[in-house]
């Protein structure tokens, strides 16, 4: 028999922790008949979860779940670099050809999905949409893509996955997050911010630690936003704005859900609803944090959350 368990690390004031409190949702919805989250307020909202038996059995099915092959297809994708010094080497990122993106990741993998299997097709639509394009006709990945320069966002996704281990699990879940690792950050966690502006010090020579669980469950969750493509122009779920001057908007609620409803919630335009509208819908608190870009629109952070009222 299932129990609820609190994931008392998961904070949903926090984006990073948000997108993990939903990729752990995904895992147990993938192994459990039954699987549903709800948010508790306990300094803050707290992240709730059934489906499994144990704390012990969570941390146990995302380990089992990570070292699967779920997702692994497309995490693996490459296209040829085509300029500079390391023109034709593989680049382990979304920002292809569109002709070669569409040829060599969303045929194949749309090819294999079914109605009862479409998981992969659904990470996928969760990373990039055919027919949304950046200014130079390449491919343009979802809003949450913060990565620029030498980093790389799938290489940084394949490293995470290959480095997370229980113990990072049980602490990301069920905190305190005290050891930090060298790893892949993918700029969700406003807790590890390097904004200047926020720090007495210049954070450029730092190096970049994250806490690797968290930030392997949040690529998890990036399945509950697929993109989609709009006038050319790549529309991430409960994102809007521009691309360097965006804004994510997300749901806290205390009702169990099930993946599908989560999905539908996320998908609703609560902005424009009123608190009590909002609360008909069983949705507690609204959440909206300010996406920020370089001035070339590479690397991305979130800007400080509020609640919406």
């Amino acid at each position: 028999m299932s129990q609820s368990i609190r994931m008392t690390a998961l904070e949903a004031g926090n984006p990073g922790a948000f997108l993990a409190a939903l990729g752990v949702l995904d895992v147990v919805a993938a192994h459990a008949e039954y699987a549903r989250l709800r948010w508790v307020r306990s300094a803050g909202w707290r992240a709730e979860v059934r489906g499994v038996g144990s704390r012990e059995d969570l941390v146990a099915l995302i380990l089992e779940d990570l070292r699967g092959e779920r997702g692994a297809e497309v995490y693996r994708f490459t296209y040829p670099r085509d300029s500079g010094r390391k023109k034709g080497e593989p680049v382990g990122d979304l920002k292809a050809e569109p002709g070669y993106l569409r040829e060599h990741l969303l045929e194949p993998i749309a090819g294999q999905a079914s109605s009862d299997d479409r998981v992969d097709a659904d990470i996928c639509v969760g990373l990039v949409a055919e027919g949304g394009l950046d200014n130079n006709g390449k491919a343009k990945p979802t809003a949450f893509h913060f990565t620029a320069g030498q980093q790389n966002f799938l290489e940084m996704v394949l490293d995470l996955r290959g480095s997370v281990e229980m113990a990072h699990i049980e602490e990301g879940l069920f905190g305190p997050w005290t050891n930090p690792e060298k790893l892949p950050a993918m700029g969700w966690d406003v807790a590890n911010s390097r904004e200047y502006a926020l720090r007495a010090t210049d954070p450029s020579s730092d190096p970049k630690v994250c806490q690797p669980a968290v930030e392997w469950l949040g690529v998890r969750g990036l399945r509950f936003f697929p993109c989609s493509a709009k006038g050319g122009r790549t529309v991430t779920t409960a994102v809007g704005g521009s691309w360097k001057r965006g804004q994510f908007i997300w749901p806290v609620w205390e009702g169990w859900l099930d993946p599908d409803i989560v999905r539908s919630l996320l998908a609703s335009d609560l902005e424009r609803l009123s608190s009590s509208e909002r609360r008909a819908r069983g949705v507690s608190d609204l959440f909206r944090a300010g996406i920020q870009r370089s001035d070339q629109g590479g690397y991305g952070s979130f800007q400080p959350p509020r609640v919406l009222v």
